[in-house]
């Protein structure tokens, strides 16, 4: 099944080759034998292939998802019913040490025959004996090599409920693969050695007597690495924009609000009676060296560059150098002075925008892959595009405490609609997990959430609720409802989404109506826009007045200023800096001045780029050109700012001091930036 799956796709995608197989018995030597292989993998046109100009049509089947599988992943609606996986990696056996003076005293000199003695080989030489005469010695791989290293294994045990415990534990007690883990079964063992455990305990199961006891089953010697909400710090992972984003608090702490954390932990790892000694909690730059094997450590080389947590566990002011300190007062000075009065009855200047994400195809160090989300007052908030690592943006920025307000929990209780912009990784890779954390909700959110998106981005999520409930069922608690963006086009006046079907295009605007309601939103309509695949922006109109328009991955679009004019805030793609207008147009993106060219014919009132390439770690290539009257107001986002609407004209006045704090961070060593990749996200 799954080899004639591949077959179809690649048929599919190369429509105009097939593959010619040589003759298996051929028996060629040399020359011979090279030209098979290059003939087993000869490709030569079809017969019947379409012309280069003609664009094929997709196979019947193509858009239909994979047959469920006959065992079903998902299990029960019961969090402890559901399964969840161990797993086990076994490392290398490593040869011995090699005894150059034993090698020598046989006879076995430099060469090739000391390569296949190390490979497990026998060799023989000539040698004389001490009489003179020459004679054939054999000699073996342990003459020589001494006794090799047995294989490491590290086990990763899920167990989020109590209730996952006896099914954990028969596991490897009934089970032969995993019972030779145990120590009862391994001591002494030659085949494997257990060096490592890593424990992902849900809530009360490192404390509950039966897993400790199967903790010790693992033997004196095994090393135990613990992950356990109730004994670890909430403490921050990438630290280098944590610290960016507490020194841009002190410019102005509604826009640049500290990320959630806690270093303190509720009960220490320590005080938990009964687990094995070499017990630790498990932490960021945690070094697990397998051979030679080593206790658990930190990577000291890596926790220098950590300057955020001693500086917020400091309690102090954080000191800014003088020339930072003057610039900010400097912007803060302006702000102050000007209170743009012609905001105040705005529509929509209350309506938040909350970058997630800013950075373009992978993640960086100060920006994770595209997602913006917008909080409507009283209405609740829209996700456009759901890169990877959304969710932890999210939680970070909210805080997963569900006893504290505005929780990441409330957030997505909140959460009303999700838009993809496209089927790319950065833009829709996060989306599953997103909907796979909404299942948690309980007591259940009280309407669905509206997914719009193409016909792939729901294929893609069909599928992959074969392995973990993501709500797509109508009776699930907290139902997903999906929305096709062909069948919600700017210019569609009825159902003329023929290639969809009338019911899914009746389906999606009756849908699309519901959303609107919920949202109190006069429309919502996308416009298709020019990428490397089927791409699509997204304009939202309000009742109140206000719009917003966002443009998804596009070179400049003219389709998306038509359908977007006038709007409050375009919110586009910025991906290249004005030098690499070549670069953008190869790509299919947009540079810098593109997109505030294209505000400008929208008849915008403001603009918020975003989409960085990561030639830009921290800095895009500045927009600090002079503004002409009736320009739109230009903004940069930057991942857990937030940015109200009416607030927009204050990310110009900072531009300066936000540029100046950046460049603070490399004058104090924090620039060990990644080194930068070219990725062709197509």
């Amino acid at each position: 099944m799954a080899q004639a799956w591949r077959q179809f796709v690649i048929q599919t995608m190369f429509p105009a080759t097939q593959v010619v197989t040589a003759n298996a018995d051929q028996n060629v030597l040399g020359k011979r034998k090279k030209k098979r292989r290059a003939e087993d993998h000869e490709v030569k046109p079809r017969e019947d292939a379409p012309s280069k100009s003609a664009r094929a049509s997709h196979p019947a089947g193509l858009n239909k998802p994979l047959p469920v599988p006959e065992r079903s992943l998902i299990g029960s609606s019961n969090p402890s019913l559901k399964p969840t996986v161990a797993y086990a990696i076994m490392g290398p056996r490593i040869r011995g040490k090699f005894d150059e003076q034993k090698a020598v005293a046989l006879g076995l000199q430099r060469g090739p025959l000391r390569a296949k003695l190390s490979k497990g080989e026998c060799v023989t030489v000539q040698v004389k004996d001490d009489n003179g005469n020459t004679f054939v010695r054999e000699i073996k791989p342990e003459d020589c090599i001494g006794e090799s290293v047995t294989p490491g294994v590290v086990l990763v045990l899920d167990t989020p409920t109590l209730g996952h415990i006896p099914g954990l534990i028969s596991g490897f007690t009934d089970s032969e693969p995993f019972a030779r883990y145990l120590w009862k079964y391994t001591e002494g063992c030659k085949e494997h050695v257990v060096r490592a455990v890593f424990h992902l305990c849900g809530e009360n199961v490192l404390e509950d007597e039966r897993y400790k006891v199967f903790m010790n089953d693992f033997g004196p010697e095994v090393h135990h690495i613990v992950a356990s909400r109730r004994h670890l710090p909430n403490a921050v992972t990438f630290t280098s924009a944590a610290y960016s984003q507490l020194r841009l608090n002190q410019l102005d702490p509604s826009i640049f609000p500290v990320q959630k954390f806690s270093c303190n932990v509720e009960k220490a790892i320590s005080n938990v009676c009964g687990l094995p000694a070499k017990t630790t909690i498990m932490r960021t730059n945690l070094l697990v060296d397998l051979h030679p094997p080593r206790p658990p450590a930190q990577n000291l080389d890596a926790e220098k560059y950590d300057i955020f947590h001693p500086a917020v566990s400091s309690n102090s002011f954080l000191d800014l150098p003088e020339l930072t300190r003057t610039r900010y007062m400097e912007a803060q000075a302006a702000v102050q002075s000007d209170n743009r009065p012609q905001l105040e009855g705005l529509p929509g200047k209350d309506v938040m925008i909350c970058p997630l994400g800013t950075g373009s195809a992978m993640p960086s160090k100060f920006r994770n892959v595209s997602a913006t989300l917008i909080h409507i007052p009283d209405h609740g908030y829209i996700l456009l595009d759901v890169g990877e690592g959304t969710w932890g943006q999210l939680a970070r920025k909210f805080g997963d405490d569900p006893t504290m307000p505005s929780n990441v929990w409330q957030i997505l209780r909140e959460l009303k609609c999700i838009f993809i912009s496209h089927m790319h990784g950065d833009h829709h890779i996060g989306l599953a997990k997103l909907l796979a954390m909404r299942q948690r909700l309980d007591p259940p959110a009280d309407r669905p959430m509206y997914v719009v998106g193409n016909q792939q981005v729901f294929l893609y999520l069909r599928e992959y609720a074969a392995l973990e409930d993501l709500g797509l069922s109508p009776g699930s608690k907290n139902h997903m409802t999906q929305i096709l963006v062909e069948a919600i086009h700017w210019a569609n006046t009825a159902f003329s989404s023929n290639h969809l079907g009338y019911e899914a295009s009746r389906d999606s605007i009756s849908a699309l109506g519901d959303l609107c309601a919920s949202l109190g939103l006069e429309s919502l309509r996308s416009v298709d826009v020019a990428h490397r695949t089927t791409c699509h922006g997204v304009i939202i109109k309000h009742t109140d007045g206000w719009s917003i328009v966002y443009s998804g991955d596009t070179i400049p679009t003219q389709k998306l200023v038509q359908a977007g004019e006038n709007a409050t805030l375009l919110i586009h793609e910025a991906t290249m800096a004005d030098d690499q207008v070549e670069m953008a147009a190869a790509k299919m993106h947009s540079t810098v001045g593109q997109a505030i060219d294209i505000g400008k014919r929208m008849k915008a009132r403001n603009v918020l780029l975003t989409h960085f390439s990561a030639r830009y770690p921290t800095m895009p290539p500045s927009v600090m050109t002079p503004q002409k009257p009736g320009d739109p107001t230009l903004a940069l986002a930057f991942d857990h700012a937030n940015i109200k609407i009416g607030d927009m004209w204050k990310m110009n006045a900072y531009m300066k001091a936000i540029e100046q704090s950046f460049i603070d961070l490399e004058d104090e060593g924090n620039d060990d930036t990644t080194q930068l990749a070219e990725v062709d996200i197509t």
